[in-house]
């Protein structure tokens, strides 16, 4: 089995519900939805198209999961985690960003 990372386009829009906890340290949410996912899938054939014939598309629904952490370990600073990904039949995902904030938040 292989890893294979960014091998296809994948988008999706979505509609999510979520739960915040704000406290002196940071904040802690999470939230979970409905949405619609779409990724380009390989042509079939062996015979090509040509480059102005876009790739076809599927589409599926799918529950997005997203958690964020923040932590402020000071008044101006203070660091973060978001956590995504989407469930779907066709094409689930996973992901992780980290931030740095300065200011007032």
């Amino acid at each position: 089995m292989a890893f294979v990372l960014f091998s296809q386009d994948v988008s999706g829009l979505g509609l999510l519900y979520g739960r915040t906890h704000h406290g002196q340290a940071g904040l802690a949410s999470i939230g979970v939805g409905l949405a619609l996912v779409g990724s380009e899938r390989e042509p079939g054939g062996s015979a090509s198209k040509g480059p102005e014939t876009p790739p076809p598309t599927d589409r599926t629904l799918g529950v997005p999961v997203e958690v964020q952490l923040m932590l402020r370990p000071s008044g101006s600073v203070g660091v973060g985690l978001y956590l995504f990904g989407n469930l779907n039949p066709e094409h689930s995902f996973i992901g992780v960003s980290g931030s740095i904030h300065v200011g007032r938040w």
